[in-house]
């Protein structure tokens, strides 16, 4: 017995935004990861090339044996915070992993002596990381005008009711979320039925089902513009 509703802490949890440890830990392990991949693969590398000057360092060798192991959990980290908070976006682990490349390659670079290849290699990486940096910030800001446009049409908009016409998925199997597609329907001022289809992560404790209802937001003058449509139950 308890004294607190088990459902309601449960939903609780699983719409609790990720910790900055457990954000920290991804992008290190990305970065680790990737450094050990730019740093090891040049240095083998330059071994294949000149057999007898090859004498590759322990670090060369953990690096190739262990990056890709450590930068695949580190995009399944980010993976499951992404669940929770799809707001920071998957080009921000892509940054982390390419930044660690270059860093790695670079480094490899200067312990090669001559190789300016593998410079060009690490600063190809870094160039990578900061585009995906730039359009991690770019998804950012658009989802911040993207925030603001909602509240105002929620503020100006006309109000209806919308009913599930698709949840978008069967069952959960794996993983207790899914990222799906719902499809929502609801009638205008016009009495037009229209359709409206939104990405939701889903969790397994309040699942959407066909035939829920929802409130919905939507531009009186502009029915059919979905830039202006929010749907209450997809507005996380």
């Amino acid at each position: 017995m308890s004294t607190i509703d088990p459902v309601a802490a449960r939903r609780a949890r699983a719409n609790r935004p990720p910790s900055a440890v457990r954000i920290g830990t991804a992008l290190i392990l990305l970065f680790v990861g990737g450094a050990g991949l730019g740093y090891g693969w040049p240095t083998m590398f330059g071994g294949w090339v000149d057999p007898e000057s090859f004498n590759p360092s322990v670090l060369a060798f953990v690096g190739v044996l262990a990056g890709l192991p450590v930068t695949i959990s580190g995009f399944l980290v980010w993976a499951s915070i992404l669940l929770k908070a799809r707001h920071f976006g998957l080009l921000y682990g892509f940054a982390a992993a390419w930044a660690g490349a270059g860093t790695g390659a670079l480094v490899a670079g200067q312990e090669m002596g001559d190789a300016p290849l593998v410079s060009a290699v690490g600063y190809g990486c870094l160039l990578v990381a900061t585009l995906c940096l730039a359009g991690g910030l770019v998804t950012a800001r658009r989802r911040r005008v993207r925030g603001v446009r909602n509240q105002e049409a929620r503020q100006t908009g006309t109000t209806a009711t919308a009913v599930v016409s698709d949840r978008g998925y069967t069952a959960f199997r794996e993983s207790d979320r899914i990222l799906t597609t719902v499809t929502f329907t609801f009638t205008d001022n016009a009495n037009i039925q229209r359709w409206v289809q939104r990405h939701m992560v889903i969790h397994a404790a309040s699942p959407v089902v066909d035939g829920q209802s929802t409130r919905l937001w939507y531009d009186p003058e502009d029915p059919g513009n979905d830039k202006r449509i929010v749907v209450e139950l997809a507005d996380g």
